[in-house]
This record gives structure tokens, sequence and C-alpha cells, in this order.
């Protein structure tokens, strides 16, 4: 027993001799390069509504675009890959963790890139070495989680020209910042109906509430998921 303790102390001592090495800039890398983890994990790529710095550096990933389970569409937030099952807990759990960290230390999460990568992008260097991100005034923390935040609506009903326009307006009441390009429709075998799935940036649970009381009122809308 006393040579564990033995052992255990000087592990112990070895590892603050390490620490003590460590400068305030390696602290910094290795702060960015956990949230750019999150940064290759995003799926959205259809669209590019959520850009993922590993494929524009790289080119490869495409392959995990088509995330499902099933017949149900589960692409959108961070790829099961990364071990962040989209339908179970680990996806949820691993955005609360991150976003508790920056509530309990906001000072610690710094700002060095914008959502899109553009500055990285341009310079054609993602490297912590390189510095070419561009600040765009939202801690890096807020821009990653950003993709574990998408939320999927669906909504079926009547089939008509302005069905999209419809559904979008009444989203966009609680959704401001949904793009026309965040929705996509499907047809009933014998074009009586459409469904609608619409892809927003959801913040509180109360915004959900507010849209489905809002599509569900509305009379050309029979359900909504």
């Amino acid at each position: 027993m006393k040579k564990i303790i033995i052992s255990l102390l000087v592990i112990a001592a070895s590892l603050e001799v390490v620490a003590q090495t460590f400068t305030s800039d390696d602290y910094k890398k290795a702060g960015w390069m956990t949230l750019r983890f999150y940064g290759g994990q995003r799926i959205s790529l259809k669209n590019h509504s959520a850009p993922n710095w590993l494929i524009m550096d790289h080119g490869v990933g495409y392959d995990f675009d088509k995330d499902a389970d099933g017949s149900t569409d589960l692409t959108g937030g961070w790829f099961d890959c990364g071990d962040h099952v989209l339908f179970g807990q680990t996806f949820f759990y691993s955005a609360y963790v991150v976003l508790k960290g920056y509530d309990a230390f906001p000072e610690g999460y710094d700002d060095y890139y914008s959502y899109n990568y553009s500055g990285y992008q341009a310079a054609g260097d993602f490297s912590w070495e390189g510095k070419k991100g561009q600040p765009n005034g939202i801690p890096d923390v807020l821009d990653e989680i950003k993709a574990a935040c998408e939320f999927m609506i669906k909504a079926v009903g009547l089939a008509s020209d302005d069905f999209a326009d419809l559904i979008l307006g009444l989203v966009k009441q609680h959704a401001p910042d949904t793009q026309d390009t965040q929705i996509s429709l499907k047809e009933s075998g014998k074009g009586n109906f459409l469904s609608a799935t619409v892809k927003i940036h959801a913040f509180s649970q109360q915004q959900l509430d507010n849209i489905y009381r809002t599509l569900t009122q509305h009379p050309q809308i029979k359900f909504v998921l």
C-alpha cells in the first residue's frame, strides 16, 4: 500500500511539473481544438446551413450527410461518428455539458473565428498557428453549439401552391432567422396533401410551444409533429 501511495505522489508531482511548462497560448489552443472538434462534426451540408471546417479543409465527410434512422431523416446537429447519437441521450448531453462549462466560466471562452469559418477558408489555412480566423463578436462555443440547437418541425396540410410560404410565414413569427432554404416539401401519394419539414434554431421550450400552437390553429394544417 505504501508503494502505491508513493507512486501516486510521484505521478502527481510529475503532472504538476508538466503543467507548469504549459503556456497561456497552449491552454488557449487546447480550448480552440476542443471546440473545433464539434465544428468538424456538423452535418447540415445539403444547404450548407452548418459549414464544416473539416470538409472545407480536406474535402471529405459527405458520406455521413445521409444520417437516418430507417426512414426518419436525422440530418442536422452533429455526426453520429462523434458518438452524438441523434435520437438518444448523448447528443443532447454533450450540448448540455459544453454550455454548462460556458455558463460556469464564460471568461474562459474566446472568439477566434466566425460561424462559417470564412477567415480560414479565404486564407486556405485552418491551423491554430496561422491565426486566420475572423472573430464575429460571438464566443466560439456559442457558434459551435448552434448546430446542436437545430430542431425539426413537420406540418401536414391540404396541398396548395403557397403551402411552403404559408408554413414559413407562420414559423418565422417565432423564429425570424429561419431561411427559405430550411424547408422541404413532400407530396402524399394522391397529391391531396403536402408535408413540410422546417429546420429552425430553437432557443426555448416556450418558442417551440408557440410555433406548434400557431401552426395547429391554422385551418389548412391538419397536424404538426
